[in-house]
């Protein structure tokens, strides 16, 4: 019983399902260095690899009041804050006024090439860091970009948005899943059955001898 215990284990690990297979990452942020009212502010990155969002929330540094949070998918890299504005995307996610000071669960899948931006404040406070942040995201490289518009995000929605380059980024915190290549598909799910089948069959012939 314990080498078919042993066993199991053995091919859960190799499966990758267990504790912590399933962790969240989230992005590393810069520290914050100064505030921004009411107009929101935020970043965009460009995805590495495919993954779901499951988190967000906007830091406690600057405001601990309500906390407003959307997330957009930019058909393409936002322009110049001098030059013009864009409202060429799809708002993915978006959430006003939540007194929580936790994290929001959410559920949204990203493809490797989507281009995100997220923007968020607390009581329209924006918490600003350093612009242009080279970071990472499940271990690949990503930069940080400026995301604004001319509106509170807490009674308006994402529109008319631009970049600035070098411009600080309003500091929001992004939890990702696995990367969608290491999720258990079917037919890994099926294989893990048929060996927990095969299992309880070698115990029963093992208890009939």
């Amino acid at each position: 019983m314990k080498r078919m215990i042993r066993a199991l284990m053995l091919t859960l690990g190799m499966l990758g399902i267990g504790g912590g297979a399933f962790a969240q990452t989230q992005i590393p942020l810069p520290a914050q260095n100064g505030t921004y009212s009411p107009d929101v502010r935020g970043f965009w990155f460009t995805v590495p690899v495919a993954t779901v969002i499951t988190g967000l929330r906007v830091p406690t540094d600057a405001d601990t009041g309500p906390q407003s949070i959307e997330v957009v998918r930019l058909s393409a890299v936002p322009p110049q804050y001098t030059s013009a504005t864009t409202n060429a995307f799809t708002s993915l996610f978006r959430i006003t006024n939540d007194n929580s000071t936790t994290t929001v669960p959410v559920n949204i899948p990203v493809a490797a090439g989507d281009i995100i931006g997220v923007l968020g404040s607390r009581s329209n406070v924006t918490s600003y860091g350093q612009g242009d942040f080279a970071t990472t995201m499940l271990g690949q490289p990503i930069t940080l970009r400026r995301l604004g518009m001319q509106f509170p995000l807490s009674s308006t929605s994402a529109q008319d948005l631009w970049t600035e380059t070098g411009g600080r980024i309003g500091r929001i915190e992004v939890s990702f899943g696995a990367p969608a290549a290491s999720i258990p598909t079917v037919s890994t799910w099926a294989l893990l059955l048929m060996g927990l089948g095969l299992f309880g069959l070698a115990r029963k012939r093992l208890v009939r001898r």
